[in-house]
C-alpha cells in the first residue's frame, strides 16, 4: 500500500509539472486500485484550483472539477474511473500558477516569526499574492495544526461574503431611495403641480394670513 502511494506522490508531481504522458501512464496504473483513485481525485482538485489564465474572466478548473467530483460522489469507483480519467486529461490542458506545493512548503519554513499570522494571511488575501498566502497558512498549519488553519481560511471566506451582503443591502436602499424620488416627481407632474409645489403653497398661505 505504501509502494501505491508513493506513486500517487509521483502523480501529483507530474500534474504539477505538466507532464501528461508519463502522468496518464502512471494514472493507468495507479486506478486499477479503487482505494486510490480517491487520492488521485485529491490530486486533480488541488492541481486544477490553482489555474492561472489571463485571457479567461473565469477560471473554470475548480467548477468543473468540482462538478466532476460530485458524480464521483454518487458513482464511486471502479464506475467513477473513466470520468476520474477524463478530469485527468482535462487538468493537463489547463493553464496553471508557477507554484508548486513543495515550493509553498520551503517558503513556508523559511518566514521569519510573525506577531499576528492570520491578519499577516488576510492581508496577502486581500492583496491577491498567491504565493505569501499560501505560505502563510502553511505556516499556521505547521504551527497551530491544520484546523487552525483552516478556522482561518473559513473566517476570511465568511467575511468576504458579509461585505458581499453589505454591498448588496446599500444598493438595495440606494435603489429604494431613487424609486421614492421617482414616484414624488410622477405625483407631482400629474397633480399639474411642481414637485415641492404644496409645500410653496401651504407657505404663500402662511404669509398673506399674517
Amino acid at each position: 500500500m505504501f509502494g501505491r502511494a508513493t506513486e500517487v506522490s509521483q502523480f501529483t508531481e507530474l500534474l504539477e509539472s505538466g507532464q501528461h504522458l508519463k502522468g496518464m501512464r502512471l494514472f493507468d496504473q495507479v486506478s486499477k486500485d479503487p482505494a486510490l483513485c480517491s487520492l488521485v481525485l485529491d490530486s486533480v482538485v488541488m492541481s486544477n484550483s490553482n489555474q492561472s489564465d489571463p485571457s479567461l474572466h473565469t477560471p473554470h478548473g475548480l467548477p468543473t472539477t468540482n462538478a466532476a467530483r460530485g458524480m464521483l460522489a454518487i458513482s464511486g469507483f471502479p464506475a467513477g474511473v473513466p470520468l476520474l480519467r477524463f478530469i485527468t486529461l482535462y487538468s493537463f490542458s489547463l493553464r496553471k500558477r508557477a507554484l508548486s506545493a513543495e515550493d509553498v512548503r520551503i517558503k513556508a519554513r523559511t518566514l521569519p516569526s510573525l506577531a499576528d499570522p492570520v491578519d499577516t494571511l488576510y492581508s496577502a488575501l486581500e492583496a491577491g499574492d498567491v504565493g505569501v498566502s499560501g505560505a502563510v497558512l502553511a505556516r499556521i498549519a505547521m504551527d497551530r495544526g491544520i484546523p487552525a488553519a483552516a478556522h482561518a481560511v473559513l473566517r476570511y471566506a465568511l467575511n468576504d461574503l458579509g461585505k458581499l451582503g453589505q454591498e448588496a443591502v446599500e444598493a438595495g436602499a440606494r435603489r429604494l431611495v431613487r424609486n421614492a424620488k421617482s414616484a414624488r416627481l410622477e405625483r407631482a407632474a400629474a397633480g399639474g403641480a411642481p414637485a415641492g409645489g404644496a409645500a410653496a403653497r401651504r407657505v404663500g398661505r402662511g404669509r398673506r394670513g399674517r
